[in-house]
This record gives structure tokens, C-alpha cells and sequence, in this order.
């Protein structure tokens, strides 16, 4: 069920993320530029997910869920050898077009899961651990079910 702190954000996902990257593309034309009107629509794609994940987090009461979705594109945009300002930069459009754009209801709200999110994201470390190794939450699961099933079936082992 969406709750009423996120049906403008929902609804008004396109707009909003177009906004954002008018904004982003205006602050950094020389960067964007050589990826065309293609690239434009990648980054308002883009710009969608964050906005969907923000609304996620916002319906979850999680900032984590938001901060975690964050880390994850950093090391993303890292490896598609983005420049490390892009993401920040994106993060600062979206977050200056909603103080504009959203009802005072839900902007308060929305503008707290965004900061939130990006303290996060900003504690990340560009290399992740690994959930197979060590201590990751899929230690177990890798060690007991996946080795044994790929010995039996002869499957590669992917480390």
C-alpha cells in the first residue's frame, strides 16, 4: 500500500527525475555531452530507480534499505568509470528539485531519507566484502549447498 508521504513521489517519478537531470546535465554539460541524447535517457532511467528506492525506503521506515541501494550504485558508477562527483552531484539535483517540487507533506520526510541515504553511501567504501568469504552473511550457504551441488554436478565453482 503506498502511504501519503510518497504519492507525489510516486507519481511524479518521471517528471522529477527529468528535472534532476536537466539540472545535472546544465552543472555538467562537458561531462555529459558525449554520451548523447542516449546517455540523457540512461540517467533519467537511472534517476528513476533512485526515486523508486527512496519511496521503498520511505513506505519501509528504513534508511538503511536507502543508504545500502546508494553503496551499491557508488561502487557501480565506480566501476563504469563515472567520475567520483556524478553520483553526489545527482544526489544534490534530485534532492534540490524535491525541496521544490514536493508537497510540504512529503518533502520533510523524503528530504531526511535522502540525506540519510547518502551519509551512508558516503561511509562506503569502494571496495565491498565479499558474501562468500570470510564472514559474509553467505558463508554458510556457499560452504554447505553451493561447493557440494557444483562437486556433484561437476558446475564451476566461480572462485
Amino acid at each position: 500500500m503506498i502511504s501519503h508521504q510518497t504519492i507525489y513521489l510516486r507519481s511524479h517519478q518521471q517528471e522529477l527525475a527529468e528535472k534532476s537531470i536537466e539540472q545535472q546535465y546544465q552543472g555538467q554539460s562537458q561531462l555529459w555531452e558525449s554520451y548523447g541524447e542516449g546517455g540523457r535517457q540512461k540517467s533519467i532511467r537511472d534517476t528513476i530507480y533512485h526515486l523508486t528506492y527512496l519511496a521503498e525506503a520511505i513506505e519501509a521506515d528504513d534508511p538503511l534499505l536507502f543508504g545500502e541501494y546508494l553503496a551499491w550504485v557508488k561502487v557501480l558508477f565506480a566501476n563504469l568509470n563515472f567520475p567520483d562527483h556524478v553520483l553526489p552531484t545527482t544526489l544534490a539535483c534530485i534532492r534540490q528539485v524535491l525541496a521544490e517540487e514536493l508537497p510540504t507533506a512529503e518533502k520533510e520526510v523524503a528530504l531526511k531519507m535522502l540525506d540519510a541515504g547518502s551519509q551512508t553511501m558516503d561511509k562506503t567504501s569502494l571496495t565491498l566484502p565479499s558474501f562468500i568469504e570470510g564472514d559474509g552473511r553467505w558463508t554458510f550457504w556457499h560452504a554447505n549447498f553451493w561447493k557440494p551441488c557444483c562437486r556433484a554436478t561437476g558446475a564451476p565453482l566461480g572462485r
